[in-house]
């Protein structure tokens, strides 16, 4: 075999690996940590950062429990996600620590 063959061979076996090692490590990452199925609670999901991390949530197939201060504001970003999927809103309870 001569040295260009060789070479050839061995990058070959290189982007082989590194390929496969890349896809197991996907199909590993889907496995443990993927999202559809689990039931995922965003505090503040009603607006802002919240609201669009619920979006994504969603689209990732996961179900979801979002609450907030503003019942309005909650009820309407409830009307928004179930659009795509069911949601569960939450209310704001006020506690002692609130006062």
């Amino acid at each position: 075999m001569s040295a260009s063959q060789s070479v050839l061979l061995l990058t070959t076996g290189a982007i082989g690996t590194l390929f496969s090692s890349i896809v197991v490590d996907r199909w590993w990452r889907e496995r443990i940590y993927g999202l559809p199925g689990k039931t995922i609670l965003i505090t503040g999901g009603s607006r802002g950062l919240g609201l669009v991390l619920s979006r994504q949530l969603i689209n990732a197939g996961a179900k979801l429990a979002i609450c907030a201060r503003d019942a309005a504001e909650l009820e309407q970003a409830r009307t928004e996600l179930e659009q795509h999927r069911e949601v569960l809103a939450l209310p704001h309870i006020p506690s002692l620590i609130t006062r």
